[in-house]
C-alpha cells in the first residue's frame, strides 16, 4: 500500500488522518480516492499528511480534486498537512491553496476541530 490511514477521535469528531507515502500519480491518487470512499461514513474529519509527498503530478492532482469534491459533497472537513515545497507549488499555482485548509502538522487541524 502506498499510504497509511488511521482513525482517531477528539471530543465528537471522527478524523481519518491518511499519509500517501511516495508521489501521487493517477494509480496512487485512485487508490487513496477509492480507499476515503469505502470509509466515507466513518469519519467526519479527513486529514491528508503530504509529508512524505514529493511530488504530485497532473494525473495525482486530477484525483486530489476529486477526493475534494468527494469531502465537501459529503459535508466532511478537509485539511492537508506537512507539505513538501515543491508540492506547495503545485497548488500555488493551480489556486487550490486558496481553497484549501492548510497546516503545518495534524496537531493543528486537530485543534480546529474542538
Amino acid at each position: 500500500m502506498d499510504f497509511s490511514k488511521e482513525f482517531i477521535k477528539r471530543s465528537e469528531k471522527k478524523i481519518l488522518v491518511c499519509c500517501p507515502k511516495r508521489a501521487i500519480d493517477a494509480a496512487i491518487g485512485k487508490q487513496i480516492r477509492a480507499d476515503i470512499e469505502n470509509c466515507l461514513s466513518d469519519f467526519d474529519a479527513l486529514i491528508l499528511n503530504f509529508s512524505e509527498v514529493n511530488r504530485l503530478d497532473s494525473e495525482g492532482l486530477r484525483e486530489l480534486v476529486l477526493i475534494i469534491k468527494l469531502i465537501k459533497n459529503n459535508d466532511k472537513m478537509l485539511f492537508l498537512t506537512a507539505l513538501q515545497d515543491e508540492v506547495r507549488d503545485v497548488f500555488e499555482k493551480t489556486s487550490l491553496i486558496d481553497i484549501l485548509k492548510i497546516l503545518k502538522t495534524n496537531e493543528d487541524a486537530v485543534k480546529l476541530l474542538r
